[in-house]
């Protein structure tokens, strides 16, 4: 349990001496009790941050119970697509198991050395400029720059990576799955498409300036509302918090209390507007602060809302995968350059 008195006085001799001194000093006993409930509460508090706060420091790995909440419906559509079909044995269900846990050094050292030259080596080819955020898709070559609109693509001359850069990312996101399948106790699972690494970047005299929703990628969000065949989140971190960069810590939100959405729904205002992002207004259930090679795993779905906050300095990189229940969404031919063409068209035709 937590300390609430000094080292050596437990509660009982504590209050044991306040009675003899209530005889001889009735105010001091005032003050002394005081004091007591003071520091108690200060202890409850500061254990229950570390208890909802993980620093950039080296931890055990962690887990945090969250049960499932009720998901899309399986007759609803989005756009022009079906949802995808419940798989028993993988879907997550009402109240069941939807954790959100951390690994430390689940890649080593050299391994983020690879994925940070493969992220530096795509990204600069393109924009000069390496402030906000800048997200690459490996396997496609798509790359979208703050400011811009539309991607390009980093392969439109040819091969840009080694396979043994290939090679590493690979095995970070079979290694992913395969700790996403253990925790869940899955039957099975499919990586599935897109994948990024993104680059969110400032410099200290905050110079750069939004300039797209895109580029204001703080805001709270649920992944599975972005993709809907979403149905596992897996991020693995290749820079580390207070040494990197300054801010960029992920946030977990539980209570609707604490996040503003109604500009998610265009129809509450007059006249309608285009809808717009949920806004934080209560502090966060948990989070946790970046550490290179820390994997943090979460369901997908509106049991997680969560976001980054602003990097206020420095660069944050992380890579970002998804997983589906859905074999019709499986990135079958990871990183050979034509995958995501196929992915679209097979799920046309299968739709």
């Amino acid at each position: 349990g937590t300390r609430l008195l000094p080292e050596g006085l437990d509660s009982s001799s504590f209050l044991g001496g306040l009675k003899m001194q209530a005889i001889n000093n009735p105010s001091r006993v005032a003050s002394g009790v005081a004091s007591f409930i003071f520091v108690a509460g200060l202890n409850l508090l500061v254990h229950a941050h570390a208890q909802n706060h993980v620093g950039p420091e080296h931890n055990p790995t962690r887990n945090w119970p969250i049960p499932c909440r009720a998901q899309h419906s399986e007759k609803q559509k989005i756009g022009h697509m079906k949802s995808h079909k419940h798989v028993n044995g993988c879907s997550p269900t009402p109240g069941g198991v939807c954790d959100r846990f951390l690994i430390d050094d689940f890649v080593d050292a050299k391994e983020v050395a690879t994925l940070l030259q493969i992220a530096e080596k795509g990204m600069s080819k393109g924009s000069k400029s390496v402030l906000g955020p800048t997200i690459m898709d490996v396997n496609s070559g798509w790359v979208l720059n703050a400011g811009a609109y539309q991607p390009r693509s980093i392969y439109a001359k040819g091969p840009v990576f080694s396979e043994e850069e290939y090679s590493t990312y690979r095995h970070v996101t079979e290694r992913l799955k395969q700790s996403i399948e253990t925790h869940f106790g899955l039957t099975a699972l499919f990586f599935t498409a897109p994948t990024f690494i993104t680059r969110e970047a400032s410099d200290a005299e905050g110079s750069w300036k939004p300039k797209t929703l895109h580029d204001e990628y703080w805001h709270p969000h649920v992944d599975k509302n972005n993709t809907e065949h979403y149905d596992y989140s897996g991020l693995v971190y290749l820079s580390t918090s207070g040494f990197d960069f300054e801010g960029g810590s992920l946030q977990f939100f539980d209570d609707p209390s604490q996040l503003d959405c109604s500009a998610m729904d265009p129809l509450a205002v007059e006249p309608p507007v285009e809808p717009g992002p949920c806004e934080v207004v209560g502090r966060p259930s948990l989070e946790i602060e970046p550490r290179a090679g820390r994997a943090v795993v979460f369901g997908s779905g509106p049991e997680n809302p969560h976001r980054v906050t602003r990097v206020t300095k420095g660069t944050r990189f992380v890579l970002s995968f998804w997983f589906t229940c859905d074999a019709r969404r499986e990135m079958k031919s990871f990183l050979d350059g034509k995958m995501h063409v196929r992915f679209g068209e097979n799920i046309d035709h299968e739709l």
